[in-house]
């Protein structure tokens, strides 16, 4: 097992005052760095790899999906497939290992939005048995992971 520890602890961003945590991180012990990802368009990976690598860090990449990209609405699709492309090229640009976070749904969205449509959710009843009683609350907007 390796020990890392997130640069959000600090900072949601990797400019040169978080790169420059980079050698005092490893000299604490740490094996990694899991640096937060939510520009991917913006993000210039050369001079992360570059102290990466002077200080012998590996990192992992945490991202989230904006406003309007979703993997759960097909309108917003394309939109998070777009995203996830360019943190997928960031993330092998920086040779990191892991990327992730919440990946289906943006992770700022209100609490009393649905994860699941609500015009699908009848669909979803039918398939799992759910009684309609018992999707009230909390419950029709938490649904199981896997009926996704």
């Amino acid at each position: 097992m390796r020990l890392g520890i997130n640069l959000m602890a600090w900072s949601a961003t990797v400019g040169p005052a978080e790169r420059a945590l980079f050698p005092v991180l490893a000299a604490l012990g740490y094996e990694g760095v899991e640096l937060p990802l939510f520009h991917p368009a913006a993000f210039d990976p050369a001079p992360v790899r570059e102290a990466l690598q002077a200080s012998g860090l590996e990192c992992t990449l945490a991202c989230a999906l904006p406003e309007g990209a979703s993997l759960l609405v097909p309108d917003a699709q394309p939109a998070a497939l777009a995203f996830l492309r360019q943190c997928l090229g960031v993330a092998r640009a920086l040779g990191a290992s892991v990327l992730g976070g919440p990946l289906y749904a943006p992770a700022n969205r209100e609490a009393r939005q649905p994860l699941i449509a609500p015009a699908r959710i009848p669909s979803i009843r039918r398939r799992w048995k759910i009684k309609k009683s018992t999707m009230s609350g909390s419950v029709a907007r938490t649904p199981p992971a896997n009926i996704i």
